[in-house]
């Protein structure tokens, strides 16, 4: 197998389990709110969206690293979205949130990180609205390419398999 084919199965396999991740996530968190409610426990809410959104937002940085390693193999109907992708997680912060909040119970100033940082970080992230940010990550009644980003993984993922003719 050459360099390139070889190269191209590797994203296609990185986006298979990326796009696994953000389904799971995504989808487990709308059961966990529904278990929520019945318990009326806001503080299993807070703690159950911290360790979802934390998850989809890890994912989301693999996703921006997916693209600076793989763009060349990603095939030309499927760049613009995944750069639009890429500059989107940019822009929400993504990266700085992984790197400072998720991996960390200090800042840089090596102060203890409060759940009011952690809070104001997610509704930037989240504009203020998880429902409509897990919307963005997985509808699944309606992915299609370049709608959600499960959409744009899960297209992109497949026309790598058929653009180089390989197999997960």
């Amino acid at each position: 197998m050459d360099a390139k084919k070889k190269k191209a199965q590797d994203a296609a396999s990185i986006l298979n389990y990326l796009l696994g991740d953000l389904v799971g996530a995504s989808r487990s968190y709308s059961i966990f709110e529904q278990l929520a409610d019945r318990a009326n426990a806001e503080k299993i809410r807070l703690a159950m969206r911290r360790m979802f959104v934390s998850y989809i937002i890890l994912t989301l940085a693999k996703i921006s690293e997916f693209y600076d390693k793989y763009h060349d193999v990603i095939p030309e109907e499927c760049r613009r979205p995944c750069k639009d992708l890429k500059t989107k997680i940019e822009k929400l912060g993504i990266r700085d949130f992984r790197n400072v909040f998720v991996g960390h119970i200090h800042d840089k100033s090596d102060r203890p990180i409060s759940d009011d940082q952690i809070e104001d970080h997610y509704q930037k992230i989240t504009n203020g609205d998880v429902i409509k940010f897990l919307e963005w990550i997985n509808t699944p009644d309606t992915n299609t390419f370049s709608t959600t980003v499960v959409g744009i993984v899960e297209s992109t993922r497949d026309k790598i398999l058929q653009q180089y003719g390989v197999s997960l």
